[in-house]
């Protein structure tokens, strides 16, 4: 227990000095956006994705929700933070394997009744990857939140096989 403290606080700390030095980088990007926007609208979208992160890392609202491997062996860990009306969050991950194009990550909520696809993230080449969660119901409605990997038929209607996982709970309010 003390382990799984030691590394969301050293997790949160490294965050929080990765989304100042993005920050940074993002608001002088931001000056470029109409020049890249007639260029790449990838390139846009990204920014904006770092937007959104930058801000969900300066301005913490809740507790992080730790996920951890399945099986509890593993190298990869990951954050959630559920925005303070529930709607929204943020998964951050780290010690990821970095997959081959087109294949993604997919973030799945899930209780007795539903499973619903909140996100797809890529990781970068060191295994850190993020995705912004937006939805209609809370995130607290949910039991679970899994991180997994595409299914192989590519389809998007079941999760693939599972790399992270969290209990949704009192501790995410």
């Amino acid at each position: 227990m003390v382990l799984a403290v030691a590394v969301a606080v050293a997790f949160i700390i490294l965050s929080l000095v990765m989304g100042m030095n993005v920050s940074d980088r993002v608001n002088t990007l931001e000056e470029r956006i109409p020049v890249l926007a007639s260029d790449d609208s990838q390139v846009v979208n990204a920014l904006l994705e770092l937007r959104v992160l930058t801000y969900w890392l300066a301005y913490p609202t809740t507790e992080p929700l730790l996920l951890e491997p399945t099986g509890g062996s593993g190298a990869s860990q990951g954050v959630l933070r559920i925005a303070d009306d529930g709607l929204s969050g943020i998964i951050m991950v780290a010690g990821m394997q970095e997959l081959p194009a087109p294949q993604v990550y997919q973030v799945w909520l899930m209780d007795d009744e539903d499973q619903v696809l909140a996100g797809q993230m890529r990781v970068d080449p060191s295994g850190w990857g993020a995705t912004t969660i937006y939805l209609e119901d809370p995130i607290s409605d949910f039991d679970t939140v899994e991180v997994t990997l595409q299914r192989e038929d590519g389809l998007n209607l079941a999760p693939g096989l599972q790399v992270l996982e969290a209990t949704i709970g009192g501790d995410s309010e």
